[in-house]
């Protein structure tokens, strides 16, 4: 058993409004520096939230006694060194578990990285989330959306990788501490009046198999998306519909290793996309996604999404690969 770096630092938990913002309106110290992290570390465009946005969820979710928003937080010397913005939701259907976790955002600062310091955010987090449910050795699932690099641009992806980390690397990080990929498509709802975010997998963390209960999942999400989106977005929500009729129709969902994405970050070569033009870019990445797409998008075609047609949710090298081979990429299963 690896022994916990939670005592080498100090721990900030932020689950009321009063925490997030002063009397007089102003960001408190803690959130500030919270919020310049992850102003650092997420800069594409539909993933930027105002720092009220996320004051507002945590105030509109801190009356409720299953479910909470909070924010924790891992100081070292005094200064912020990483930070997660995540739910906690207590009881489910499913025998054996006390509830879930969705892991919303969760970053590290640069100059921290590589030092154990995102095992010990993931366990000051477990830590809180326990204490919410009351039960010290309560067994809590975790999820998370990770971006999925098959399914993104060649702007989205370097944009993303410059400020934060390689996508294919983030994989393998998240893997590294026993989060597994959802063997299905999934759909976030618009953060806000636009379209459904189609570049992401679900991945999740202490499964009790090789499978998850698609029951279980459909429970997390329809909480995840009615209590964590301010327009009080549910499973019926059009641009998700299909995923949820997905999840309607299954029993179990199998549980996949990143190993693809670590292949695919050993074949971009980030210095020479960097001094391509865009349009170039696209079409290197069309060279080198679409072999890779087809073994990763199988059994179930996109269009059950809705997606044919998209394109830059797809990414152009997707279009590419239908263009070329004349066969329609298919869905994962």
């Amino acid at each position: 058993m690896k022994t916990s770096l939670l005592p080498d630092y100090e721990i900030v938990y932020l689950h009321r409004p009063e925490q997030m913002r002063t009397p007089s309106g102003e960001l408190t110290p803690d959130f500030k520096a919270i919020y310049d992290l992850y102003c650092r570390c997420f800069r594409l465009q539909e993933e930027q939230l105002p720092a009220e946005e996320f004051i507002d969820l945590v105030t509109r979710n801190a009356h409720f006694t299953d479910a909470e928003e909070a924010w924790v937080g891992l100081k070292k010397n005094g200064k912020l060194v990483a930070a997660a913005n995540y739910g906690v939701y207590a009881g489910t259907g499913t025998p054996g578990i006390d509830g879930t976790i969705h892991d919303i955002f969760t970053m590290v600062d640069p100059e921290s990285r590589q030092q154990g310091v995102f095992r010990a955010l993931l366990d000051a987090r477990m830590a809180k989330a326990k204490s919410f449910v009351g039960k010290e050795d309560a067994h809590l699932v975790a999820f998370a959306e990770q971006n999925n690099p098959l399914l993104m641009t060649a702007s989205q992806y370097m944009e993303d990788t410059k400020a934060a980390l390689d996508q294919c690397i983030r994989r393998t990080v998240f893997e590294k501490q026993g989060y597994r990929t959802l063997g299905f498509r999934y759909l976030q709802p618009p953060l806000g009046s636009g379209e459904a975010n189609t570049y992401l997998d679900l991945v999740v963390q202490g499964a009790p198999g090789d499978t998850l209960p698609s029951a279980l999942v459909k429970e997390h999400l329809s909480r995840f998306f009615a209590q964590s989106f301010l327009e009080g977005t549910t499973l019926e929500h059009p641009t998700v519909s299909a995923m949820a009729n997905d999840l309607s129709s299954r029993e179990q969902l199998r549980l996949e290793r990143a190993g693809k994405f670590e292949k695919l970050g050993r074949v971009l070569n980030m210095s020479t996309m960097e001094r391509l033009p865009e349009g170039q870019q696209d079409r290197l990445l069309g060279d080198v996604f679409p072999r890779l797409t087809q073994e990763h998008f199988r059994g179930q075609n996109l269009q059950k999404y809705g997606l044919h047609g998209q394109g830059h949710a797809q990414g152009p090298h997707v279009a590419e690969v239908r263009a070329r081979d004349g066969a329609t990429v298919q869905g994962r299963e």
